[in-house]
């Protein structure tokens, strides 16, 4: 299992590390596997593939892109998580929360989205967040 982590953005450190290894934990917990794309992105770039891609003008805190292509050697791609750090320390920051965390969890919340989880509904959104919130928490100890 693959996890590619392309970072576009200057407003928060990485560990590149340990993103990696909240990826394959998420996807393990969900008995799954593949490679996937992580990529943390300003503003600007979220906003873009929002309003592109979803028809919304307006920034989110995280966008999936599941492609489920296979790749040369029989590897699955699932696909791409975009991720904006810059909701995430402001949201961290409303709620008087660790930045990282949040960050933690929107890859988290993305990664459930490639591997076939919706929150279109209130009860599908909690169990959704609920699931991202475990899966951080089993690395942050």
């Amino acid at each position: 299992m693959a996890v590619e982590i392309l970072n576009k953005q200057r407003r928060m450190k990485l560990d590149r590390r340990e993103i990696a290894a909240l990826a394959r934990n998420t996807l393990d917990a969900e008995g799954a596997s593949g490679d996937v794309s992580i990529v943390f992105a300003g503003r600007r770039t979220i906003t873009e593939l929002n309003r592109r891609y979803f028809g919304k003008d307006t920034e989110t805190d995280v966008i999936a892109f599941p492609l489920h292509d296979s790749l040369p050697g029989d590897r699955d791609f699932l696909g791409e998580v975009v991720v904006c750090t810059h909701v995430a320390i402001d949201e961290a920051a409303r709620r008087k929360l660790d930045a990282k965390d949040e960050l933690y969890l929107y890859v988290a919340h993305g990664l459930l989205h490639l591997l076939g989880h919706d929150d279109d509904t209130p009860e599908r959104r909690r169990k959704m967040n609920a699931r991202a919130r475990a899966i951080v928490r089993s690395i942050r100890k």
